[in-house]
């Protein structure tokens, strides 16, 4: 699981330790000695030092975790600041696709050679409705909503790559809704527990029908 010492994806790496899974998670080499990656290292998971913005680590990364088969890559890192662009700034308007777009696309590279050996191998990009542009009707957050965007047309894209493949591999986008994190300034409407539950139950009941959907961590079925 790409970013996984806090927020979305601690929690994450915890329900799925819980269900038996072996979990690994990726931290940013940066922050190797923040005290929430010894909260990550407490689950069980082995951890793997990996950034999105730096592509070598991405192929270190898949390196150190070996030949073994990978039933599941989730890309969950996020911006630092998704919602701080206000749209004069062009640097962080790359960043936030570099982080969120291209970030995911080369792990996903990277680590394709383990999920083809995988069960039923699954590539979970944690999306956000701000993506979808039929049920945009406010507006704002311009540089967020085009990163997700561009991550929605790749899940969705890229599954279509892969149906015709042996073995399959199962590509779906997932809306984990509003949560207090550290990204989202401590704010959320939703319950992280009932998210991340959500969440796995989606992964685990996946099958290739299930390829290029983008769903709700309710499990409703999103349009992008």
């Amino acid at each position: 699981l790409v970013g996984a010492n806090r927020g979305i994806g601690l929690n994450l790496v915890k329900e799925f330790v819980k269900r038996g899974w072996t979990a690994h998670g990726t931290i940013r080499p940066q922050t190797r000695d923040d005290p929430s990656v010894q909260e990550l290292r407490d689950t069980g998971a082995k951890v793997l030092e990996l950034d999105y913005i730096d592509e070598p680590t991405i192929a270190k990364a898949a390196d150190e975790y070996g030949d073994q088969p990978l039933d599941c890559l989730i890309n969950c890192a996020g911006n630092p600041h998704p919602f701080a662009w206000d749209g004069d700034d062009e640097a962080r308007l790359l960043e936030m696709f570099n982080v969120m777009t291209v970030g995911p696309y080369l792990a996903t590279k990277y680590f394709l050679p383990k999920l083809q050996k995988g069960s039923n191998p699954i590539v979970a990009n944690i999306s956000s409705d701000f993506g979808c542009i039929t049920s945009n009707e406010r507006g704002g957050f311009l540089g967020y909503r085009m990163a997700k965007a561009a991550l929605n047309q790749q899940t969705k894209t890229i599954s279509q790559s892969f149906k015709s493949t042996e073995p399959k591999v199962i590509f779906l986008a997932l809306e984990p809704g509003y949560l207090a994190t550290k990204l989202t300034g401590w704010k959320g409407e939703d319950n992280m527990e009932t998210s991340v539950r959500g969440m796995v139950d989606i992964v685990e009941r996946a099958g290739i029908s299930d390829t290029g959907r983008f769903y709700s961590y309710t499990g409703q079925e999103l349009r992008y």
